[in-house]
């Protein structure tokens, strides 16, 4: 496959990079890894020193294709095998390497839990270089964002943007200005009774603003696209602003993952136009890291409090690597843990050979449950109400500990398989030529998708539906600009 973009007066040959070589490099080396540690194990028994060694490999074997890549074509950065290996290491190798929070459990355990990570991640990458997929079923749906929008256009897409999501905060705290700075600093965590800017509402009529903040972290790609379209002077200043501003609200909400999707998606779209600056943006993310590490612990640490009470905030890291983050390798263990105390992880209720089957079941469920707006179904199961022994109900475990919880190893098997074949599909969408704004968000959107679902698979199950209804969007606006503008030059051609 090959194909041929313009940019800038020039013209650029895109040929698919051979990955092949470096995945299957670090699928053999992982294998070769696993097999030696157990046969360690086995030899002279499980310690702490053996899983960290473990988790240390595990690390660098991932790690080297996308540094590899990365220094090769930082544009490759965007390629969804890429994508999911960052999404690997970020939200769970780094913390086998480092075993953050996880010393309270047996050695034992915690090899185990970094076995279950290699059980989900060596049939993902089996799967992806055994499939061969020329075309992916994504990419008609990406069509529908074909073609051009003018930078003013876009400029005031993301003035709208901003805009709404302003005007649906000040209706959800009764237009009162002083409770919009209060609750914008009260804890996210506690929270203030009746705080509907940060909870959210229940079955109120105000349930149809929710919509509004889905859309709000585009405001930075927008204004991005906007700039590189070349807007005027005085309104690349209300982009500027209106930037800051945005970010600076999901800082004071806490909300991490938000910060994160607005800051890679303009990355991606130009990581996907190939454009020459896209070397010194991922430079400047790498510097910006020591940055956001720091912000981001300040910000996990203040949930609980507030930004009101910043003097209670502890020492904060300055590199990604110690910086608080989600535990999502510690609830591995834990439910590693826990199901070793109930037996043989092979015995276990679901958890049998083919528990995949109830795992399947449990995650459709939730998704169906999921699709249903509480303003239809006042009674409809509180997150609050899925915690357990295994996990509490307001943590991330990761797809693995998703996986595992919900139908056992034989889930992570056919997960892992699964989740191979998904990014496999996603991977022509890359070597596609975009033709619009519109594609490139959504591709953006889709790896967005992709990184977070290896976060856990239970809490973004709507992105999939903003992709959709985006795409939508994008589609009746063709359509309509099609269309009236047809009737327009019929009507010119028949004065004429």
């Amino acid at each position: 496959m090959e194909t041929t973009i313009a940019q800038a007066g020039r013209r650029i040959r895109l040929t698919p990079v051979c990955t092949r070589p470096a995945i299957i490099g670090c699928l053999t080396a992982v294998l070769a890894a696993t097999f030696v540690v157990w046969l360690w194990e086995g030899l002279f028994g499980a310690s702490l020193g053996l899983a960290q060694i473990f988790g240390g490999a595990l690390a660098a074997l991932l790690v080297l294709p996308v540094a590899t890549a990365a220094l090769r074509d930082p544009a490759l950065l965007a390629e969804p095998i890429h994508v999911f290996l960052v999404g690997c290491v970020y939200f769970l190798v780094l913390d086998m390497a480092t075993l953050r929070d996880v010393e309270e459990f047996p050695p034992l355990s915690i090899l185990l839990g970094e076995t279950a990570f290699v059980v989900f991640l060596v049939p993902a990458l089996a799967l992806w270089l055994l499939v061969k997929a020329r075309r992916s079923p994504l990419t008609p749906i990406l069509r529908w964002g074909a073609g051009t929008i003018s930078a003013n256009t876009l400029f005031w897409m993301a003035f709208a943007v901003f805009s709404l999501e302003v005007f649906k905060r000040f209706a959800l705290v009764g237009w009162s200005v002083s409770q919009f700075w209060y609750l914008l600093l009260q804890s996210r965590a506690g929270g203030v009774e009746g705080d509907a800017m940060h909870f959210g509402v229940n079955g109120d009529w105000r349930v149809i603003l929710q919509p509004i903040g889905v859309v709000f972290p585009a405001t930075l790609f927008l204004a991005d696209r906007a700039w590189k379209k070349g807007v005027r002077p005085l309104k690349k200043t209300v982009l500027l602003l209106i930037s800051i501003a945005q970010l600076g609200i999901l800082v004071l909400d806490g909300a991490r993952s938000l910060v994160v999707m607005s800051l890679v998606l303009p990355f991606l779209a130009r990581a996907l136009e190939r454009d020459p600056s896209i070397r010194r943006w991922l430079w400047g993310i790498v510097a910006g890291s020591f940055l956001l590490a720091p912000l981001f612990d300040t910000m996990v640490q203040v949930r609980a409090s507030g930004w009101s009470n910043m003097d209670r905030v502890d020492k904060v890291a300055w590199n990604a690597a110690e910086a608080h983050r989600d535990d999502n390798f510690h609830w591995v263990v834990n439910i590693v843990d826990v199901l070793r105390s109930r037996g043989p992880l092979l015995q276990q209720d679901h958890q049998g050979p083919l528990g995949f089957i109830d795992g399947l079941a449990e995650e459709g469920g939730s998704f169906a449950i999921s699709l249903i707006p509480r303003i239809f179904w006042p009674e409809k199961p509180m997150a609050i109400d899925n915690g357990d022994d295994l996990r509490s109900w307001n943590v991330t475990t990761s797809i693995v500990g998703d996986l595992l919880r919900m139908g056992g190893i034989s889930f992570l098997l056919v997960g892992g398989l699964l989740f191979g074949l998904g990014v496999r599909i996603l991977e022509p969408i890359y070597w596609t030529r975009m033709r619009g704004e519109g594609e490139l968000l959504g591709y953006a959107l889709l790896m967005y998708l992709l990184l977070h679902e290896v976060r856990g698979i239970m809490a973004y199950h709507v992105w999939g539906f903003v992709f959709l209804i985006l795409m939508g969007g994008f589609r009746a606006q063709r359509w309509m600009a099609e269309h009236f503008g047809s009737k327009r030059r019929s009507r010119q051609l028949s004065v004429g």
